[in-house]
């Protein structure tokens, strides 16, 4: 099959039927979707609702953690960090367990 002209589209029919009159937006019906949380996320969400809104800081350590780091006297160690906050992960979803 050769196309040999293009027609720009009528707005008044739709695709799925021809002539069929066009249906807005507002008119179709919606379609729902529904999602169901893992258990662990769950708990995870939990967890964070009990937690207190502000943790206190000691605002002196923040401030030498900061300025070592600048200095080049800290060095963090990625694999360290990640193996800690997913050590906490599985501490606070055991615990709702």
């Amino acid at each position: 099959m050769k196309i040999t002209t293009l027609q720009p589209p009528d707005p008044g029919r739709r695709p799925d039927g021809p002539g069929a009159p066009a249906v807005s937006a507002a008119a179709r019906p919606r379609a729902s979707v529904q999602t169901a949380l893992s258990p662990l996320s769950a708990s995870l969400q939990q967890a964070n609702a009990d937690l207190p809104r502000e943790a206190p800081l000691d605002q002196v350590r923040v401030a030498d953690i900061r300025q070592a780091l600048r200095d080049g006297r800290l060095s963090p160690d990625p694999a360290r960090i990640a193996d800690a906050l997913l050590a906490q992960v599985e501490a606070l979803a055991g615990e709702r367990r």
